[in-house]
């Protein structure tokens, strides 16, 4: 955690944020960040971790162009992006369904942070294709990709709300 991330997780309003986010209360801790955002981001870095909670924050209240933002703050910037940018952009990918988006998150991350145990566990866990549901039809039969797609929906909720 840089200097940056300490002075604005000190701030009020990233923390009350904070809060209503680790509640499960999105749309109102995305309505803090937005805050947060136009009132006190004044440095660069500010900006992007405020940019990347208010998006993560939006996809997770069902407003897909969240994701826009974490993206956002993940390439613009500073040579080297703080690894909770990449973490939460792989969260939002992830809500959103995209797999592909997910994958290069979690690679681009681990470009920059090869070292991290959490962006590894995630890729490792996210690149294999599971078996299909029911063993003995086709992996492309229609029944198995109509219960694939569910359990994969099951898991990516499972997945999103645990982390």
């Amino acid at each position: 955690m840089n200097e940056t991330t300490r002075e604005i997780q000190s701030l009020e309003e990233f923390q009350e944020g904070m809060r209503f986010f680790k509640a499960g209360n999105y749309e109102v801790a995305a309505v803090f960040f937005g805050e947060l955002l136009e009132r006190h981001c004044v440095l660069e870095e500010e900006t992007r971790i405020c940019r990347s909670w208010q998006g993560l924050a939006q996809t997770l209240a069902g407003d897909r162009a969240g994701v826009v933002q974490c993206r956002i703050a993940c390439r613009e910037g500073s040579e080297r992006p703080e690894l909770q940018l990449f973490l939460n952009l792989a969260r939002a990918e992830l809500a959103c369904g995209d797999r592909a988006k997910l994958m290069q998150a979690l690679e681009r991350g681990l470009a920059f942070y090869p070292d991290s145990s959490v962006l590894r566990e995630l890729l490792q866990r996210y690149e294999r294709r599971k078996d299909p549901v029911i063993r003995f039809l086709d992996r492309e039969h229609p029944l198995n990709r109509w219960l694939g797609r569910l359990r994969g929906e099951r898991q990516r909720r499972r997945a999103v709300l645990s982390s």
